[in-house]
């Protein structure tokens, strides 16, 4: 009897508490206009109509919960905490006065078994360092990254004129030869004055041509041509160029100075080759041994019109954040190994963990530069996301 008493002032004085506030107790802002004190509240499922007591009164009326916003009557419910100061959260209703501070402002444990400080404002401040650390990380990643593409691009250009001027000195090369072919043939084919007396006389006995010879000479000939131009030949398919990226910043990984990357834990060493191939090898192990997580496949999440879309396209709808190596070796009595790399924009390249959260599905985590590619305003945007 004495609990019953004691849970009844309890929840009368949260629910004072509640009228005196603009947003009652668990509830999120954008859900507040539902919730007006003193008047009838109808559950958000439109099920009932109660009493604007019966709200928070540890006893669940409504079908959908939403009239123990604040309690832990209705399961499956999710409590709000304000956090004023710092960031809003919800948090199970099952953990409200469970004697535990989930809440930083102390709203979860209301109950006052427990005495919960509120540490918001430490919380923000430790946010705000954080977040001025990283935005420091990604301006420094960006700059390493403008540095890489505007170089690349200089030094891809170069190879492109090279290339193209190789291309020009074989075609003249080429054309030249053919110039020489034709002018013997032409003189092979010439027809001789006709000859005098003194020239009919042969000086030297002809050696008779063996006209096999010469036939099997003619097939040789015939069957090289044939070989250069079958219709029959098997046509190989080209192999799917790799896309490196708007201003081809991912080629950073594939750099000698970058080489295969490595991560260790107590058992295994991974070895990550980018745009080519993840291994798994016991550690002390010699490098390029061990087990074939997979070959590199393709950016996760690309759409197959993707490599006609402008460089800003790319930009906002490919963040480049995942790549996919697959067709690994084949586990024991199960599929076959694959490994998915979440990118993200790092002041170095490195690898910074592996999991294997599924049977032979591995995720790896890098950093590097190549994918500072976003102004660092975006970049911080996508972090606060995630």
């Amino acid at each position: 009897m004495a609990n019953f008493f004691l849970w009844s002032f309890v929840f009368a004085f949260s629910i004072i508490l509640i009228q005196g506030k603009e947003v009652p107790l668990g509830v999120h802002p954008s859900n507040a206009p539902f919730y007006i004190a003193s008047k009838p509240f109808t559950c958000l499922d439109k099920s009932a109509t109660i009493p604007w007591h019966k709200v928070n009164d540890d006893y669940c009326d409504c079908l959908d919960g939403s009239d123990e916003p604040g309690t832990s009557a209705c399961p499956d419910m999710k409590f709000y905490c304000a956090n004023d100061g710092h960031v809003g959260v919800f948090i199970p209703s099952g953990y409200v006065n469970d004697m535990v501070c989930d809440c930083c402002d102390g709203s979860d444990e209301y109950n006052g078994r427990t005495n919960c400080n509120n540490t918001c404002s430490t919380l923000a401040r430790e946010k705000e360092e954080l977040l001025k650390r990283k935005r420091e990380d990604f301006e420094f990643g960006h700059k390493i990254y403008n540095e890489y593409v505007t170089k690349k691009a200089i030094e891809l250009e170069e190879e492109a004129k090279q290339k193209a001027e190789e291309e020009e000195r074989r075609k003249i090369e080429e054309e030249e030869k053919a110039r020489l072919a034709a002018i013997e043939a032409e003189r092979a084919t010439t027809v001789p004055e006709t000859p005098t007396e003194s020239t009919m006389e042969p000086s030297i006995v002809d050696t008779p041509v063996d006209p096999d010879l010469t036939n099997h000479s003619d097939d040789a000939v015939k069957e090289i041509t044939e070989d250069e131009h079958h219709p029959d030949a098997p046509d190989y398919p080209e192999s799917k160029p790799i896309d490196y990226g708007p201003d081809n910043g991912f080629m950073m990984l594939i750099e000698p100075s970058t080489g295969c990357l490595e991560y260790s834990d107590k058992q295994y060493t991974y070895s990550l080759c980018a745009f080519s191939e993840v291994r798994q090898r016991n550690v002390g192990s010699p490098a390029g041994s061990g087990t074939l997580l997979g070959r590199w496949k393709e950016w996760v999440g690309h759409p197959r019109d993707s490599i006609n879309w402008t460089k800003e396209e790319k930009f906002e709808k490919l963040l480049y954040n995942e790549m996919l190596y697959d067709g690994g070796e084949t586990c024991w009595n199960g599929p076959s190994r694959s490994a998915k790399v979440k990118v993200a924009c790092g002041v170095e390249t490195k690898l910074l963990s592996v999991d294997e959260p599924s049977r032979c599905i591995y995720l790896m985590k890098l950093e590097t530069p190549a994918a500072c590619h976003h102004k660092p305003e975006k970049l911080l945007q996508m972090h606060v996301e995630l």
